[in-house]
């Protein structure tokens, strides 16, 4: 039987150095980002719905999440449009039942390509 992308993402994440906390919170956003559906979650005490679609890495340890933001709040004056939030920040993240369309232009996102190593596209 073939692997699926999200059971090899187990596997890494399983042996990756990183606190368990994090691990957690990575594995709830790997399959929001699996299945195509919205998270919410609170970052810097705002409430946040996003649409999830990359997970990397800075330092090789510490998880980023590449997203949409779709609805909620922002500590800036921009609440829609792609983020960047730091995976051990975000607290309460929940997968939703509400689905997304990958968005066109998606991969012209060039901060991510350029800083981190990209860990999980779907």
């Amino acid at each position: 039987m073939a692997t699926t992308v999200m059971e090899s993402f187990e596997s890494w994440l399983a042996g990756a150095d990183m606190d368990e906390s994090v691990k957690e919170k990575t594995l709830v956003i790997g399959a929001g980002i699996d299945s195509k559906l919205q998270l919410t979650f609170s970052y810097l005490t705002k409430p946040r719905v996003v649409e999830p679609y990359v997970l990397s890495l800075v330092l090789a340890r510490l998880p980023w999440l590449n997203c949409y933001q779709t609805g909620g709040s922002s500590n800036g004056a921009r609440v829609i449009g792609w983020k960047t939030f730091m995976v051990h920040s975000m607290v309460d993240i929940e997968v939703s039942d509400n689905t997304f369309e990958v968005r066109p232009f998606y991969y012209d996102v060039p901060f991510f390509w350029n800083r981190h190593r990209i860990i999980w596209i779907p």
